[in-house]
């Protein structure tokens, strides 16, 4: 791909927070409002089917669900995390994300 980094994967994603977080994330445009950690994964689940069911959904469905700032990107930037390495995310993100094919939704992912 164009701008591809050899041992890298370019990412999007849609992040579903919950109010029981231990420490803030400076990556979030708002508070959430899922109140727990099972309140967050339904809400994730939901948009996960909505999103299988129609991948070209994905902006429209980021942009109204995802509490990370880049949800507030335009266009084909909506969620997007950019060209990722090993070693630069929690181990349950990166082994998802290296564990997908191109185009390809990952199954929920919780991190701290």
């Amino acid at each position: 791909a164009v701008g591809a980094q050899v041992g890298s994967v370019f990412m999007r994603h849609v992040l579903i927070r919950h109010q029981q977080l231990r420490t803030a994330d400076p990556a979030a445009r708002r508070e959430g409002a899922a109140k727990t950690l099972g309140e967050a994964e339904a809400a994730a689940l939901d948009v996960l089917l909505q999103l299988q069911a129609s991948p070209s959904a994905f902006g429209k469905l980021c942009k109204e669900k995802s509490d990370c700032q880049t949800a507030d990107q335009p266009g084909n930037m909506t969620g997007h995390l950019g060209w990722l390495g090993r070693g630069e995310q929690e181990p349950s993100f990166e082994e998802a994300a290296f564990n997908l094919e191109a185009n390809e939704f990952s199954d929920l992912v919780t991190t701290s």
